[in-house]
């Protein structure tokens, strides 16, 4: 399923997980990802990255932050 594809079914389908092998493969610009998580976010789906297993769109505490952070910083670079 192609990614268009996937967030046109968020609306009418549960989707409980999005997995991606790396966040990079999604954006590199935080305008897409901020448009990403705020979509995923919307309809209650959580991200899961094979490479990154602590990265979490739904970030709980002061450390996710800082880490997910760092990792985007990575993305970018």
């Amino acid at each position: 399923m192609g990614l268009q594809e996937m967030l046109a079914h968020l609306s009418s389908v549960q989707i409980d997980y999005v997995v991606v092998l790396n966040t990079s493969r999604l954006w590199r610009s935080d305008i897409v990802k901020v448009l990403m998580q705020r979509e995923l976010k919307k309809y209650g789906c959580e991200m899961k990255s094979i490479e990154q297993p602590f990265y979490s769109i739904h970030m709980k505490d002061p450390n996710d932050f800082l880490v997910n952070g760092l990792i985007e910083l990575l993305d970018q670079y």
